[in-house]
């Protein structure tokens, strides 16, 4: 990047950072805000022209362009909030100061973050690869690794020349070096998954996470061994790698479980949790309540687990501007994390603001939603789906629970809404290659789940056995549903048909493999689970995580792989560790879902009291779309062009808009 280019790319900034400030004045109306977007359409334009024809080098995958395209996603859509709350303090007549300052203090830190990544677009080199490795995503971490695995797990000439000998073994042992480095980055992103998820697959994590520790550690020692010795003992260091390579793909194959998991459950415990019976709790309910405690503290997990759902949903794609659509959400509702239930706790004369904060939050739950129809195949989703739905059969017909016959019902609207994404509808289509009917399992599947929730309905008044049955049958569709959506896979390679009485949660770790929780965990210690920091979080106080009791489910930090302790601390942690996992009694169950939660919700009240009481008027008036056509023209054009991931010099600019 030219000083010049750099140092104008600031200036404009700088200068955005000074019209956008003015807004904590609540006497700045649409005037002012029109302002700003016209010098931020200047700054996104030239940065526009900066990128297609001075910037060099392979931009795909340049952290501080993501970080770019983010920022100023996240700018737009801070900026069309900021203009509904200016029309809903005209239409109210009074002023929102809360919300006002919420996303002006948004927009400030992402004129920051552009500052820095802007000055640092063409940072390359070993350098620049060493700082963001910490950050690569789990799937690029995988890749790297096997990557460097492949070249040892096949059989090579041995070399006669002693150089080239030496130089053969000095690689390997810098390739083990890197690919020890990569699993425990690995390592640490699982761990992070697991400390969200449900216990059997945080046990089968963790045990696929030792398994491929101590391959990695066998192999560079291997590794280690032919390089200090000058021999190179290839058949066994190719059995090793062989070794580490499967033990990796079982970790991600049970990592993409999880996940898919975990979107069943946290999309469905989103509407038991909701904003809504909340904020009745709150009003009906002392601010120490336990019973409050406990249904804030689901709220927070499910919070944890969005956070891991668009964290590997954002990795999992190609598409540039899905990826920023996707990591756009996750930092909105990063945000919102740290001020959502303040404000729902804080006096009713904030209600207002309260009521917009909740809005952002479903719509970003929303948009998240959308983009993961869009990201995760159809046919790994649904055997997902199918492997929870058996799971809660083989449980109800040992133990009726409407309960879990209610979540699973959930769930199963999940699916429907994925099929009823455009893209999506077209995989039910039938062609001549299939012989499946995709769309006749489908219609099955969901008449089957109308009947199924018209009988919980009268569940009191009818036989268990009947509802059992209705449920076996809905089993029965969704396992030809399957069969049907992965017929295209079985023509490449079969795939194991799921036997009715097969449920997830009885995971084989492997055939030889025992390995016992407590010692798993302690050999764990050493690598901390991974937590990232989208954009707001860690960045800011205002944006600081709420005071609480901290989670499994947030501890660590960016990928930072911690020493290993010293002997005593390791005795010491590893009778805690035997003393936690040490009862297996019937309240197991129970302890493993209390082990996911904040056990406490210290939040303070991050708001100060408004004077006056904002009307309902000016709230249903907020609601509604953006009027102004001035900054929705400006806005539009600026997403263009921060969704325009793909620039090559010459490149047409967007026109300029005419500011008035």
């Amino acid at each position: 990047m030219t000083a010049d280019g750099s140092q104008e790319l600031k200036c404009q900034l700088m200068k955005c950072r000074e019209v956008i400030s003015v807004g904590y004045n609540t006497e700045s109306r649409i005037e002012w805000l029109n302002n700003f977007c016209g010098y931020f359409y200047e700054f996104a334009d030239r940065l526009h022209k900066y990128i297609s024809t001075e910037v060099t080098g392979d931009l795909s995958g340049n952290e501080h362009i993501d970080i770019t395209f983010l920022c100023l996603a996240q700018v737009c859509l801070c900026t069309k909030y900021l203009e509904r709350v200016i029309r809903a303090e005209e239409t109210a007549g009074k002023p929102i100061p809360s919300s006002r300052t919420h996303f002006i203090d948004r927009i400030n830190l992402c004129l920051d973050k552009l500052v820095l990544s802007t000055r640092n677009l063409e940072v390359t080199g070993d350098e620049e690869k060493a700082l963001q490795q910490s950050r690569y995503p789990f799937f690029d971490l995988l890749e790297i690794a096997m990557d460097h695995i492949k070249n040892y797990s096949n059989y090579q000439e041995s070399l006669n020349d002693e150089v080239d000998k030496s130089r053969e073994l000095k690689d390997a042992f810098d390739s083990s070096k890197e690919v020890h480095q990569c699993v425990r980055f690995m390592i640490s992103q699982a761990l992070a998954l697991a400390n969200v998820a449900l216990i059997e697959d945080k046990t089968a994590i963790s045990a696929f996470s030792q398994k491929v520790l101590q391959d990695s550690t066998a192999f560079q020692q291997e590794c280690q061994k032919n390089f200090e010795t000058g021999r190179n003992n290839e058949s066994i260091r190719s059995l090793k790698a062989l070794a580490l390579a499967g033990s990796i793909n079982k970790l991600h194959k049970h990592v993409d479980e999880t996940v898919l998991r975990l979107i069943f459950i946290c999309f469905s415990d989103l509407e038991k949790f909701s904003l809504d019976k909340l904020r009745a709790k709150i009003h009906k309910k002392r601010k120490d309540d336990a019973e409050l405690d406990e249904f804030i503290a689901d709220f927070d997990v499910n919070m944890d687990r969005l956070a891991q759902i668009g964290l590997f949903a954002s990795n999992d794609t190609n598409k540039p501007k899905l990826k920023t659509l996707v990591r756009s959400c996750m930092a909105s509702l990063e945000a919102l994390d740290s001020c959502i239930i303040p404000s729902l706790q804080a006096s009713k004369l904030t209600a207002m603001h309260s009521e917009i904060l909740e809005q952002h939050f479903y719509e970003e739950i929303k948009k998240l939603k959308t983009a993961i129809f869009d990201i995760v195949d159809a046919a790994p989703l649904i055997r997902s789906y199918f492997d929870l739905l058996n799971s809660c059969v083989a449980k109800i017909e040992k133990n009726f629970n409407k309960s879990q016959l209610d979540d699973i019902l959930q769930m199963g609207e999940f699916v429907l809404q994925f099929f009823q994404y455009p893209s999506n509808k077209k995989i039910l289509q039938p062609t001549q290659k299939l012989i499946y009917n995709r769309l006749e399992h489908f219609q099955k599947y969901k008449l089957m789940l109308k009947e199924c929730r018209a009988i919980l309905v009268c569940a009191g008044q009818v036989d268990h056995k009947r509802i059992v049955k209705r449920f076996k049958i809905l089993r029965g569709i969704m396992q030809r549903f399957v069969d049907a959506l992965e017929y295209e896979y079985k023509q490449n390679e079969p795939t194991k048909r799921i036997e009715p009485n097969l449920t997830w949660d009885k995971l084989a770790v492997g055939e030889n493999l025992t390995i016992d929780l407590n010692e798993t965990q302690f050999q764990l210690e050493s690598i901390e689970p991974s937590i990232c920091s989208i954009l707001y979080r860690n960045e800011s106080d205002i944006f600081k995580s709420r005071k609480r009791a901290l989670s499994e489910s947030m501890y660590g930090n960016n990928s930072r792989c911690s020493p290993t302790t010293s002997q005593e601390m390791r005795d010491k942690e590893k009778q805690n560790l035997q003393r936690r996992f040490s009862a297996d009694g019937p309240n197991k169950q129970e302890r493993s879902r209390v082990s996911l939660r904040r056990k406490e919700s210290l939040r303070t009240t991050m708001f100060k009291r408004q004077k006056s009481l904002e009307s309902r008027k000016a709230c249903n008036f907020y609601l509604q779309n953006s009027a102004s056509l001035q900054i929705s023209e400006i806005l539009d054009q600026i997403s263009e062009i921060s969704s325009n991931n793909s620039i090559h010099s010459g490149e047409d600019v967007l026109n300029k808009t005419r500011i008035g």
